[in-house]
């Protein structure tokens, strides 16, 4: 996952998103640590050695890269739902769906 890059490949950069994630810290830092969190607070269990966070300059502008291994089991967001990638969009599963979906993954 790249953040601060267009879906045309155009470097935006992350001053608006490091702004916006944490006003008091500006920086890559802080948006490491608001990514962290919401990832954690969004996640049933602990995920963190699933995702590693990096940073990098492209153009003179920050951009952030989230690589994403895959999971050994499924991974539900707080509230029960369940989501699978479908090309370049997320789809939510139904119950019987997600059952379905699991046994054939896991």
């Amino acid at each position: 996952v790249l953040i601060g890059v267009e879906d045309d490949g155009m470097v935006a950069g992350l001053e608006d998103d490091y702004k916006a994630a944490n006003p008091d810290k500006c920086n890559r830092d802080g948006y490491q640590l608001f990514l962290s969190d919401s990832l954690k607070n969004s996640l049933i269990g602990n995920w963190s050695l699933f995702y590693a966070i990096s940073f990098g300059t492209v153009k003179g502008r920050d951009i952030c890269k989230i690589d994403v291994s895959p999971a050994t089991e499924p991974v539900y967001i707080k509230g029960g739902d369940f989501y699978i990638r479908d090309g370049n969009r997320k789809c939510k599963l139904s119950a019987h769906d997600a059952d379905v979906y699991r046994r054939n993954r896991w």
